[in-house]
C-alpha cells in the first residue's frame, strides 16, 4: 500500500497538530495536507483548511470536505483533537464525542480510510518503578482525562475491527515543545518564562513524580511514519515516548536553565496534579513502535529543553 496522497490533520492548529503538519511536509512532500479545527494555528503551511469544530451537528460539512473538498478525496486522517482537562463534560466532548464524530465523517466519506489517532499514556494503570509501561499494561486510568482518552481509543479500535477505518493508535506520553498549554506542567513553566512579570519565583505543586517526556517533533514524526507504511501499522496500539523516566523537578530545572533567565527559580508544595497526581512513576516501553514503524526518538534531551524554551530548531532537521 502506497503512502496517502491527501492527508487531513484534525486539530491542525493545536500543539501536537502543528508539529504533525510540519512532519508530514518533511516525510510526505508530495502529499496534499489539509487541516480541520477551530483555527489553522501557527504550524507549517496547509494546502486547505476548514474552520469548523468536530461535532455531530457538523458531520455533513465535514463529510463533504473529506470526500469532495478542494483537495479532493482524503485518503488518511491524523486525529490530534483533544483537551487536557480533568473536567468530565469537556473531556467527554473534546476527547470522546469529537473522535466519534470524526470517525463517522471519515468512514462515511471513505470507508476503510487510514486513521492515525493520538491516544495517551494516561490510559494505562500506574506501575511501580522501575517497571516499563508496554502495550500489554492494563488500561486503568486514574483520572477523568485518562478515562476519556481510553474511551476514544476504544472507539478507534472498534471502528477498525468493523472495517469502517484502518486505525492505528499512538499512545503518547507527555510531549514537550514550545506553545504548550499552561494546563500542563511544562506549559506553566514556559508561560512563566515568557511573562513580563518581575517575579522570579514560580510556585508549583509536587514535583517528585517521574514522567516520560518526549520531544513533540519526535512524536509528530511517529504519525508521519505510520502513514508511510499503513499496512504495517494498521490495527496497532503503539507507545510513543522517550523510553526514559525523568523526575518532574528535573524537567523544571532544565527548562529554567535553558531559558537563560537570570535569577528564575521555583518553589514546590505537596499538591499533586488533578490529572495525573495519582501516578508516581511512568516510563514507556517503546520497542514495539521501533519494530513496527522504524521510529526512534532521536532528539537529545538538552535540545528538547532548548526547543521548548526558545522555539528554535537548534540543528534538528528542517
Amino acid at each position: 500500500m502506497s503512502p496517502p496522497r491527501t492527508v487531513l490533520v484534525a486539530g491542525s492548529g493545536g500543539f501536537v497538530g502543528r508539529h504533525v503538519v510540519r512532519a508530514l511536509e518533511e516525510r510526505l512532500p508530495d502529499a496534499t495536507v489539509c487541516g480541520l479545527g477551530r483555527s489553522a494555528g501557527r504550524g507549517g503551511p496547509l494546502d486547505e483548511f476548514l474552520p469548523v469544530e468536530v461535532r455531530a451537528e457538523n458531520l455533513g460539512e465535514i463529510g463533504h470536505y473529506l470526500s469532495s473538498g478542494p483537495a479532493g478525496p482524503v485518503e488518511a486522517v491524523v486525529n490530534c483533537l483533544g483537551a487536557l482537562t480533568n473536567d468530565h463534560e469537556p473531556a467527554a466532548r473534546d476527547n470522546v464525542r469529537a473522535t466519534e464524530a470524526l470517525i463517522e465523517a471519515a468512514s462515511g466519506a471513505a470507508p476503510g480510510v487510514y486513521f492515525v489517532h493520538f491516544g495517551s499514556a494516561a490510559e494505562y494503570a500506574p506501575l511501580e518503578p522501575p517497571q516499563g509501561t508496554d502495550e500489554s499494561t492494563p488500561t486503568q486510568p486514574t483520572s477523568a482525562y485518562g478515562e476519556s482518552k481510553l474511551a476514544a481509543t476504544r472507539l478507534v479500535l472498534e471502528a477498525a475491527r468493523a472495517s469502517w477505518i484502518s486505525g492505528t493508535v499512538l499512545r503518547l506520553s507527555n510531549p514537550i515543545g514550545p506553545g504548550m498549554p499552561p494546563t500542563t506542567l511544562p506549559g506553566k513553566v514556559l508561560d512563566f518564562l515568557a511573562g513580563t512579570t518581575e517575579e522570579d519565583v514560580l510556585n508549583l505543586g509536587d514535583l517528585s513524580p517521574y514522567r516520560d517526556f518526549v520531544d513533540v517533533r519526535d512524536a509528530a514524526d511517529a504519525a508521519a511514519l505510520a502513514l508511510l507504511d499503513p499496512l504495517a501499522a494498521g490495527g496497532e496500539v503503539l507507545n510513543i515516548g522517550s523510553g526514559v523516566a525523568r523526575r518532574a523537578r528535573d524537567l523544571v530545572r532544565g527548562l529554567l536553565e535553558a531559558s537563560a533567565r537570570p535569577g528564575a527559580t521555583f518553589r514546590e508544595n505537596s499538591d499533586g496534579s488533578a490529572r495525573s497526581g495519582a501516578v508516581g512513576w511512568q516510563e514507556m516501553d517503546i520497542s514495539r513502535a521501533r519494530g513496527v514503524l522504524g521510529w526512534t526518538p532521536d532528539t537529545p534531551w538538552p535540545e528538547t529543553l532548548r526547543y521548548a524554551a526558545h522555539g528554535s530548531r537548534g540543528g534538528r532537521r528542517a
